[in-house]
């Protein structure tokens, strides 16, 4: 039986966190931090083989009018000597233990796991059913930045490298910044590409939090992209000890042959690469077989840079309470009125 204890120490916890192949930086301790700025309450748990720490994992408290929600972000984390198998059952209780004082309405895990039917059936024998919706990208697109910039460009698709060398023709610049007052500027050219697409944005306090939480440990970046002065592709970028993640981006309408996108891209690969690190996830993407989907032509220019997807199994839900079951009907909608 496994035992569990808090950790409130950020160098003992990203230690262990960085010990686990895969993690993201949904796993740190900065990304508690802006769980807690938000208003949220955060609980990071180690799980314990007695004196060892073999496990961990993020809990937060999301609150909602419909039924508040325990969330954890990819996990758990386990050391490869532990499977997620074995330590599942005694962190499903804990977790229900810690809802039930919480009034929570369910447990939601969203497991860095590969989507594969083994892995689905360890939570659905546990009690899990799968969520009426996802929290967050459950189809990532990754490429290893490792091999040289040559490589690196022969492995794009043939537009993505005409638009790359073509932006630089057209003197498209991209600079980058570690000011967290550079939020502004990111900001308009967010909300102008979230009522062009059609989305909901991120709160701006959430958005503000993550780079401020990241960039004062040095682990955040902006990125832009300007045409003749004028700002037209923006993103955050999000650093771990291994991997750059592309988490929020904006852009203009293209207009004529012009190609920031692709420029910026290029750009954050490159500077990814010379601080030494080994892969770029690109975050979430659709599948090839869903061309309707609204994200279908933002996924088709993220795979234009080569890469490979990593599936992840979809969240998973530990019904605490009735509640929950309004909460499923009233997010089941949603998901079928967004058609995602």
């Amino acid at each position: 039986m496994f035992s569990f204890k808090e950790i409130t120490e950020e160098k003992i916890w990203n230690e262990f966190v960085l010990s686990c192949d895969p993690n993201t930086f949904l796993n740190s301790f900065a990304w508690g931090e802006v769980e807690t700025d938000l208003g949220r309450k955060v609980i990071r748990i180690g799980i314990f083989d007695g004196n060892e720490q073999i496990g961990a994992l993020l809990a937060v408290l999301v609150p909602a009018r419909r039924g508040s929600i325990l969330l954890c972000p990819h996990g758990p984390l386990v050391k490869d000597r532990v499977s997620i198998e074995e330590v599942l059952p005694d962190v499903r209780d804990e977790l229900s233990r810690i809802g039930r004082i919480e009034k929570c309405v369910c447990v939601r895990i969203c497991p860095l796991l590969s989507d594969i039917p083994e892995h689905r059936k360890i939570f659905s024998s546990c009690g899990f059913k799968p969520a009426p919706i996802h929290v967050y990208s459950e189809l990532s697109w990754i490429l290893d930045i490792t091999p040289p910039e040559a490589a690196l460009l022969s492995g794009m698709k043939k537009n993505t490298r005409y638009g790359i060398r073509k932006a630089e023709k057209d003197g498209v610049t991209v600079s980058s910044s570690i000011a967290v007052e550079d939020i502004d500027t990111f900001w308009r050219l967010y909300v102008r590409t979230a009522d062009r697409q059609g989305f909901v944005v991120y709160p701006r306090s959430m958005i503000e939090a993550e780079f401020r939480r990241f960039a004062e440990r040095g682990k955040a970046r902006w990125y832009f992209a300007k045409f003749q002065e004028t700002l037209v592709s923006a993103a955050l970028i999000v650093y771990s000890d291994t991997t750059a993640f592309y988490h929020h981006g904006a852009s203009l309408h293209a207009t004529g042959s012009i190609t920031p996108g692709e420029a910026l891209q290029w750009k954050i690969i490159k500077d990814a690469k010379a601080s030494g690190l080994k892969r770029y996830n690109f975050w979430g993407v659709v599948p090839d077989d869903q061309p309707k989907h609204p994200w279908a032509g933002l996924s088709k220019f993220k795979k234009g840079f080569g890469g490979y997807p990593e599936a992840y199994v979809h969240a998973q839900d530990l019904p605490l309470s009735l509640r929950y079951w309004i909460m499923w009907a009233i997010e089941t909608f949603r998901r079928w009125k967004r058609r995602v």
